[in-house]
């Protein structure tokens, strides 16, 4: 497993037309020294990000991935996986 630190994440919430909506910085301060705890959550939170048209985009994410810091869009580190929420429903 390799170690992170300091994982910071720039993005930028924009809708269909282009606009920015919302913005932040998705930070984790230490992740990955085991199989235990090799994830990790960050949250980007608002009224905003509640839209149904948004799109996330990463403007800069940085780590120090086993000491050396590292640019995870430069070296093409960082993978991402669209987001497909799930249906929530009440009772069976």
């Amino acid at each position: 497993m390799e170690e992170v630190k300091n994982l910071q994440v720039t993005v930028t919430a924009v809708n269909k037309a282009g606009k920015k909506v919302a913005s932040g910085v998705l930070e984790i301060q230490k992740f990955g020294q085991s199989s235990a705890d090799r994830y990790a959550d960050a949250f980007l939170e608002g009224e905003e990000i509640c839209a149904d048209d948004l799109t996330i985009v990463v403007n800069k994410a940085t780590a120090i991935v086993d000491g050396k810091r590292i640019d995870l869009l430069k070296s093409k580190t960082l993978a991402v996986r669209d987001f497909k929420p799930f249906k929530i429903r009440l009772g069976k």
